[in-house]
């Protein structure tokens, strides 16, 4: 969706629309609007506010997405660092292992 296109920027066109006739208004002058003008001034903010909703919970998500990522990261250098020191700790010692042959071996 291109942002010339989105419902958002449309349904505050229309809003505007609707007020256009109060850009010529001077102070003081009345600006009356019929029944159905109204219903679309009510209609249009009905819509902007399930759209605003919608956008707000869209946001929140990719913020809870981008905060996983970077706690995944972490952990993931955490762990990483805490293996490689774990095979430096391996890598000193000398690992025997014990097939169940002669005791007196060890």
């Amino acid at each position: 969706m291109k942002p010339e296109n989105s419902p958002l920027k449309l349904h505050l066109a229309k809003l505007a629309d609707v007020f256009m006739t109060a850009e010529t208004l001077k102070p003081g002058e009345t600006l009356v609007l019929d029944a159905l003008s109204a219903r679309t001034v009510l209609k249009t903010l009905k819509v902007l506010t399930q759209q605003a909703g919608h956008l707000e919970l869209e946001l929140s998500i990719l913020r809870d997405s981008e905060a996983g990522k970077l706690i995944a990261d972490t952990a993931e250098q955490l762990a990483t660092g805490e293996l490689a020191g774990m095979l430096d700790a391996i890598a000193s010692n000398v690992i025997r292992l014990d097939f169940g042959g002669k005791k007196h071996d060890r």
